[in-house]
């Protein structure tokens, strides 16, 4: 099990919001960063900001194919790459859209994520729980 306490915003609105916020291992050129990610139970997709794609060390390619990606915020231009991360002890490859806009922040989405954890939002505590998933086993065909 990890726990990763909300983040404190200030909001000129609302004061201050409480943000479930987690700290994962990501790989890089340069070995593992801790990055700080939205957890965002409504994205699809794991989204990487521009800045974190860098240090990761990706480059657009001419193969690259740009996609559109629609949130909350709009659309933002898109591709896609595949990223390996650690969240507590669960080594994790995803899926994940690598944003071209650099006003875009960095998701932790569903795909290829969530599948691993039972995930406890727990907005009175202000902290968000991850435990391993049981595995579900394969059912087996009636002869």
């Amino acid at each position: 099990m990890i726990e990763f306490p909300f983040v404190a915003k200030p909001s000129a609105r609302y004061g201050i919001l409480h943000i479930p916020i987690a700290k994962i291992d990501v790989a890089t050129e340069q070995g593992f960063e801790t990055v700080s990610f939205l957890i965002d139970s409504g994205a699809d997709l794991t989204v990487v900001s521009l800045a974190l794609g860098a240090r990761i060390g990706w480059k657009l390619s001419e193969r690259d194919t740009s996609l559109q990606l629609a949130g909350m915020t709009g659309e933002s231009d898109f591709v896609e790459r595949e990223l390996e991360m650690i969240i507590g002890t669960q080594r994790v490859r995803a899926r994940v859209a690598w944003a071209q806009n650099p006003d875009v922040t960095d998701v932790l989405g569903r795909l290829d994520v969530f599948d691993h954890f039972q995930i406890e939002f727990r907005q009175n505590e202000r902290r968000t729980i991850f435990r391993l998933a049981k595995r579900k086993r394969k059912k087996q065909r009636k002869s």
